[in-house]
């Protein structure tokens, strides 16, 4: 198995143009399990943090689609969850259960954008962090009495609860945080004060 993890990281180190192979030792493969354990680390810590190559993540990406009570319909949103990282990478945060961070969306964005527009995976690898990013449209994360959607009920309330019971995940004040930009920041700090 970590002979394949070894050839997987060489096959991407390569790609990202090193052509020395540290598994070689004045020639010879290295076979002894606890030094290609070693190496495997350096280069797995080498591509994927010294470079921050996108091709490398090492996170489960989940869409997710629902009945939601609060917006009377179907809701959907992208979870990224820190539950296949390797094994072999030493990460203190790791130590503890992960933290769930709950990330919106700017006006007449989707719950994709994150996902293509920012290193959430790889920050999420980082800090041990299950993130929730939900789909809004431009509903300001407020609650809509004309319509009966109730957008700040969903983020404060319902999405944490339904990952909880599906995922779950920790969602105590002290282990759930939420941010956001533009339209996502206000309904960020308008969800915080609320619940």
């Amino acid at each position: 198995r970590q002979m394949c993890i070894r050839d997987s990281l060489i096959t991407m180190r390569n790609a990202f143009g090193k052509v020395s192979d540290p598994f070689k030792k004045n020639g010879s493969l290295v076979t002894n399990p606890k030094a290609v354990a070693t190496q495997t680390k350096a280069l797995y810590s080498q591509v994927c943090y010294t470079e921050r190559k996108k091709e490398c993540y090492a996170m489960s990406l989940i869409h997710t689609e629902f009945y939601s009570k609060t917006l009377a319909g179907q809701s959907h949103f992208y979870a990224v969850l820190p539950n296949d990282a390797p094994p072999f990478l030493e990460n203190p945060n790791f130590q503890r259960p992960p933290k769930t961070l709950i990330l919106l969306h700017g006006y007449s964005g989707c719950e994709s954008d994150w996902i293509t527009g920012s290193s959430i995976r790889e920050l999420a690898l980082t800090y041990n962090l299950a993130v929730l990013m939900p789909a809004a449209g431009n509903s300001f994360y407020l609650n809509r009495e004309a319509t009966g959607e109730r957008y700040a009920d969903f983020v404060g309330q319902e999405l944490p609860e339904f990952a909880e019971k599906t995922f779950g995940l920790d969602i105590s004040r002290e282990n759930t945080w939420i941010g956001g930009l533009s339209m996502g920041g206000f309904g960020a700090l308008h969800t915080g004060l609320q619940f």
